[in-house]
This record gives structure tokens, C-alpha cells and sequence, in this order.
């Protein structure tokens, strides 16, 4: 009938090339179709079969929070029972997606990234077309490790409503780990995409003929995004434990719980973390997705102006030179580390420290090229070992190469501390923003000392209360920047133990002459 199965077990773990042959004998092909062997050698449909292990779902939302000589770990529990409603969209659909040719049919699908068995109890599509339009919604089971492309269930269903949610109850759809659910869009009917949670993790698609992507990579050209499928479901638990790993190496196993403390971390170290899982039958888990997390001191904060958002972007040009001015303690702290934001991948620069000259940058204290790795959004660059220690005013800038990558800029703020110069710092130009570098500075057991009566208000030690101290407190408070005992203490004005909105009341109080 045409089909011929071949095993090739034994090449398992090899290259294999795949070469066909025809013979042909003395009579070739005429026009006349009488004799020959006709128009040639036709070949279709080349599959190739792995055999799978099972499906494994690895732990999710694995998430790492440094603290002092410790890193905290966490994930979602696994093991976990219950009813939940699970949706990966934002609720944002201004979009549908339509097969281009007339006919033509595709399932758009989410992933529900699911350990052990479950039920479906109801699933909701957001229905961006007209009201009345018909669809088919399917489930997809898994065969090994890959998603079957025949639904195990199949529900025949009207969207009613138009631009809203269409909720439809099933009968005890039944699963053991993942599984896709999905519904068909076609010429006709869209599929809605929330474009405004990228990069997707659990949209899928299943074109005629072929096998389950990824939407993130087969709708590339048209708008990555999560689809309107959401659903009720309630799990029973996967029975595993927990394995987590640092830089690819394990550091503990067995675990029942979904939360972990690598209380052997040294501070100022670097760290990749994992988790897998470990099932009933002894099988574990591909990994998690990895989490990088530095433990510093408590001693250390980070000092910044931007308010993390980036309006902007600023090059100062080649061999040209950008900064920003900070404050540290009279009494002298450490540089720890520098972290910038920058708009695209690539680049090198020389990154810079200098003492204060009177409002621009002076004495040169550190000088060392930047380069390899560097990625579009926020880098690091480790700087405990280089003996650095500043105190009062001092700069932290870059000299640019024709190379050097645009840095963000926040125009929404401009602590009038951004300057950039075109000779070596001769004379300084603002800059209208705030540039994205932060540095973070270790205070030292004596905490920069504690502040005086006439120090309240001052939180950034810049000898003046004005709207930068306002500045400083809101940070703290949202948890965007850790304060040093100097500026808990300078901060809280009406000495309740804490910084929040009284004290942002007492020094607009102070500022007004009240």
C-alpha cells in the first residue's frame, strides 16, 4: 500500500542520513504513457518515532530572593489539591487571528502546565467575534513527552456573547500532567491573542498536518501573545519531591516542601538555581525555569534615581563620556556593585569611578572595560574585589566606544544628577532625565552612624530637604531601593519605627516652613 516501516533502534544516539534509490529498467517514460515507469519516484509523509519515557511537567514559577550569606527559594507546590480557575492572558484583546485561505482550519491552544491528575470542570473562550459564531472546543492529551494531535474530547459550542467571555461547563473531563486545550479558528472565526503577555509561555497552535508549536515561534511573523482560554479545573496533587540545584550542581533532594534556603551562599556570589521534581516512580523532572540571585550584606543598599521605567535612551558617543552623581556616608562605604539598563543586546564600555571636583566628576578612582554578555535590559557588573570605598559626593560614569549599546533614560523624573561631556570631563552637560545606573555600597557594621535632630528630613545626606528625600522614601517604602541605618533614622520623622507616608507628610511639612 505504500507504506513501509523500518526500525532504526540500533541507530539510536547517532547522525542518521536518509538516502532513496529507484531502479529503473530499460523501458523509460513516453509521452504516450504506454510502457516506461511513469513520472519518477514519489515520497511523502516521513515520519520518524521516538519512544518516550512518559510526561514529567518540571516545576514552575521558580523564583530566588537574595538575603545576607543566604539565598530563599520558592515554587509552585505541586502537590497541591483543589479547585482553581487558570488563566495566562492579562485580559487585554484587541486582536484576532485568522487562517489566511478560505477552508483552511487550525487549533489555537494553552498549555495547562499541570503535575498529576486533574479534572476539567469548564472552560471560557473570549469571543471577539460576532455573537452566534460556532466553534469546537478539544483537549489534548499527551503520548510520552509530545501532545497528541487528536483531541481526547471534543464539545461543539456557540459564542453567544460578543466581546466578553463564553463560560461552558464539561462533563469531568479527566487528565494525568499537562495538557492543551484549545479551540478551532478558521477563515471565518478568530482566535483572540492578548498580545500584551510576551513572551508567551502557554500558547500553542496545531496546524492541518503538522504537530503542536509553540505560538511564540510559529506566529513570530504575525504578534506573539496568550490566547482567551481559560478554565475551572481541580487538581489531586502529584505526589513528588523536590530536588534543587545551584550552578547545575545539586544541593539538596527528597524535599516536601515547595520552598527552600540555601543558607550556604557566600555574599557577592553569582547563582544559577533549579528545582526538579522526583515522581512515584522514581522518574525526575526536566528543570525548572533557572533564577539568578546575589545574597549581599545587610549592610549593603543600592542607591539609584530612576523610577525603574525607561521613557528613553542616551549615547553619549564614542569616546564620549555620560555620569551620574551619588552620596555615600562621610564616614566612608565600600563599592559592592554596578547595574545598568541598557536598550539592546551587546556593546562594551569603559565603566568609571571619580571623587567630586566641585559639581563635575574629578580624581579618577576606578577604570575598567565592560564587554561580553551584555544583555538588552539590566546588567551587573561585580565590583567587591576592586578595594573601592567612597564618601560624601562621587560619580559613577562610562566612557563610550563606537560599539557602546544606548543606555535607558527615565524622563519621567530628573534629579538633576545625569551629565554627559564631550572632554574629559572639562566641563559637564545635563542631561534632561534620569540615566538608569545604579550602585550599590556596603555602610559597614557602623551603619554610617545614627542622624541627629538636624539631620531629619536629609535622607539622602545631600545637606538640603527638598523633593529628592521624597523621592528617596517612596522608593523604600514601595521596596524598589533597601534604606541604611543613617537614612531609617534621618526618614522617620515622627520616630514610629517605620517609613511610609507620615514621614513623606513631615518633610513636605519641613520643606513648606510649617
Amino acid at each position: 500500500n505504500g507504506n513501509t516501516f523500518m526500525d532504526i533502534s540500533d541507530f539510536a544516539g547517532k547522525d542518521v542520513v536518509f538516502r532513496f534509490q529507484s531502479r529503473y529498467d530499460g523501458d523509460f517514460y513516453t509521452e504516450t504513457g504506454l510502457g516506461g515507469q511513469g513520472t519518477g519516484l514519489w515520497i511523502d509523509d516521513l515520519t520518524v518515532y521516538k519512544i518516550s519515557s512518559g510526561s514529567y511537567p518540571a516545576p514552575q514559577n521558580f523564583m530566588a530572593e537574595a538575603g545576607d550569606s543566604e539565598v530563599m527559594l520558592s515554587w509552585d507546590d505541586m502537590n497541591l489539591a483543589g479547585t482553581n480557575e487558570y488563566a495566562y492572558d492579562n485580559d487585554s484583546f484587541g486582536n484576532g487571528i485568522t487562517m489566511s485561505t478560505e477552508g483552511s482550519t487550525a487549533w489555537a491552544g494553552t498549555e495547562m502546565s499541570i503535575a498529576g491528575p486533574s479534572t476539567v470542570n469548564s472552560v471560557s473562550i473570549f469571543n471577539i467575534n460576532p455573537a452566534g459564531t460556532p466553534t469546537t472546543i478539544g483537549v489534548f492529551g499527551t503520548l510520552g513527552t509530545l501532545y497528541s494531535n487528536e483531541p481526547m474530547y471534543t464539545l461543539e459550542v456557540t459564542l453567544d456573547e460578543a466581546e466578553a467571555w463564553n463560560t461552558f461547563e464539561v462533563d469531568g473531563w479527566g487528565f494525568n500532567n499537562n495538557y492543551i486545550i484549545a479551540h478551532i479558528f478558521s477563515f471565518d472565526v478568530s482566535a483572540a491573542l492578548d498580545e500584551t503577555v510576551v513572551p508567551s509561555s502557554n500558547s500553542k497552535v496545531l496546524f492541518t498536518g503538522g504537530g503542536w508549536d509553540d505560538w511564540s515561534v510559529a506566529g513570530a511573523a504575525i504578534g506573539d501573545g496568550e490566547w482567551g482560554i481559560r478554565a475551572n479545573i481541580t487538581t489531586e496533587g502529584a505526589n513528588v519531591t523536590y530536588n534543587v540545584y545551584r550552578d547545575e550542581a545539586m544541593i539538596a533532594s527528597g524535599l516536601l516542601s515547595n520552598v527552600y534556603t540555601d543558607d550556604m551562599a557566600e555574599n557577592n556570589m553569582t547563582y544559577e538555581y533549579a528545582a526538579s521534581a522526583t515522581y512515584p516512580d522514581g522518574e525526575e523532572s526536566g528543570m525548572s525555569n533557572m533564577a539568578i540571585a546575589t545574597p549581599q550584606s545587610n549592610t549593603v543598599h543600592e542607591d539609584f534615581y530612576d523610577d525603574g521605567s525607561m521613557e528613553s535612551s542616551f549615547n553619549a558617543g564614542s569616546t564620549n563620556y555620560c555620569a551620574v552623581r551619588f552620596n555615600a556616608n562621610d564616614a566612608g562605604e565600600d563599592v559592592v556593585r554596578f547595574k545598568w539598563y541598557q536598550t539592546e543586546d551587546g556593546g562594551a564600555f569603559y565603566l568609571r569611578l571619580y571623587e567630586d571636583n566641585g559639581g563635575i566628576p574629578g580624581t579618577q578612582l576606578y577604570s575598567g572595560i565592560v564587554a561580553s554578555g551584555l544583555l538588552e535590559g539590566w546588567n551587573e557588573k561585580d565590583l567587591s574585589e576592586q578595594g573601592l570605598s567612597v564618601s560624601g559626593d562621587f560619580w559613577v560614569g562610562v566612557k563610550e566606544f563606537s560599539s557602546t549599546k544606548p543606555f535607558g533614560l527615565d524622563t519621567n523624573t530628573d534629579a538633576g544628577q545625569s551629565f554627559s561631556s564631550d572632554d574629559d570631563w572639562a566641563s559637564a552637560a545635563p542631561i534632561a532625565g534620569n540615566l538608569m545606573f545604579h550602585i550599590f555600597l556596603d555602610e559597614g557594621e557602623g551603619g554610617g552612624g545614627d542622624c541627629s535632630a538636624s539631620d531629619f528630613g536629609d535622607v539622602n545626606e545631600d545637606d538640603a530637604v527638598n523633593v529628592l528625600d521624597i523621592v528617596s522614601i517612596v522608593n523604600f517604602i514601595m521596596g524598589n531601593n533597601t534604606p541604611s541605618a543613617y537614612q531609617t533614622c534621618a526618614g522617620d520623622i515622627n520616630e514610629d519605627g517605620s517609613l511610609n507616608v507620615l514621614d513623606i507628610v513631615s518633610i513636605v511639612n519641613l520643606i513648606m516652613g510649617n
